[in-house]
């Protein structure tokens, strides 16, 4: 079972922070009987979301449920939450065909008839899932927080289960969550990784002119969210022949130009295979 995520993207984008986390949760350190909580935590655009959608992607069948939670407010969790309730029962359903049971079931999501159109309250799917996950039984699951940012106007704690089992892998901006949870920082690419991207994303497969690369790869951060968007512009925008390093030169420095003349849309430029599904 598996909630809605990004799609995997085609290549990692940040090698070191996955392999920062173990094949399985819990990890080394983590005891028997306990829950294991591991935020990574960088800025905007430096992978965070899309190590831990490849890591879901890799060792979902470690796990026997995974969900997804848009936690960019309380109010996307709470969202989140509600369509992880409907796929909980409807996976349920399909497994067990006694109605009288499923009925049983259906009520801790707060479906009073499930023969009716009836749809539970974010409070009822809220409690329904955490209650579903608290179970003993239940115990091999991976609840995923994508940009828990916000850790001031709510408890993000209160959306957990106080249980002591159960893996759960948190995205923030703020390098604090390391006070709470065990934390992984997502750190910049290397020049030699920010380069294979920028190479990949662009469609370039010949010698790449050092000087003008990194002059393009320092004015966007070595951030690996930036460097595939400014390759995906200018594949497009640009003509050169993938192993022509003359022409792909020119064309780096024509995006340098106007990246000094506009990087805001410049770095808005769609992406065609790192967009969330709706």
């Amino acid at each position: 079972m598996s909630a809605k995520s990004p799609k995997r993207p085609r290549q990692a984008l940040n090698k070191q922070a996955e392999l920062s986390i173990p094949l399985q949760l819990p990890m080394e350190d983590c005891q028997d009987m306990q829950q294991c909580i591991v935020a990574l935590y960088g800025p905007g655009g430096i992978g965070k979301t899309q190590t831990a959608a490849e890591y879901a992607y890799h060792y979902q069948r470690c796990y026997t449920s995974v969900f997804w939670i848009d936690g960019a407010s309380e109010h996307t969790i709470r969202q989140s939450f509600s369509v992880a309730a409907g796929q909980i029962l409807k996976s349920w359903r399909r497994l067990n065909h006694n109605e009288t049971a499923y009925q049983i079931f259906a009520k801790d999501f707060g479906v009073e008839d499930s023969k009716t159109s009836s749809t539970p309250t974010a409070d009822q799917a809220v409690k329904g899932v955490i209650d579903w996950l608290s179970q003993l039984e239940n115990n091999d699951w991976l609840l995923i927080f994508d940009n828990i940012d916000d850790l001031d106007s709510f408890d993000i704690r209160s959306y957990m289960p106080s249980s002591l089992h159960g893996n759960i892998l948190i995205t923030s901006r703020r390098a604090d969550v390391s006070g709470y949870w065990r934390s992984v920082e997502v750190e910049k690419m290397s020049d030699k990784e920010a380069k294979s991207l920028l190479a990949k994303s662009s469609g370039f497969s010949g010698d790449m002119n050092e000087e003008v690369s990194l002059e393009l790869l320092q004015l966007l951060g070595h951030f690996p969210l930036a460097i595939e968007q400014a390759g995906a512009y200018i594949s497009v925008q640009h003509k050169f022949l993938p192993h022509e390093s003359g022409l792909y030169s020119q064309a780096l420095q024509r995006y340098i130009h106007e990246y000094h003349l506009n990087a805001e849309r410049l770095l808005k430029h769609k992406r065609p295979h790192l967009t969330a599904e709706n």
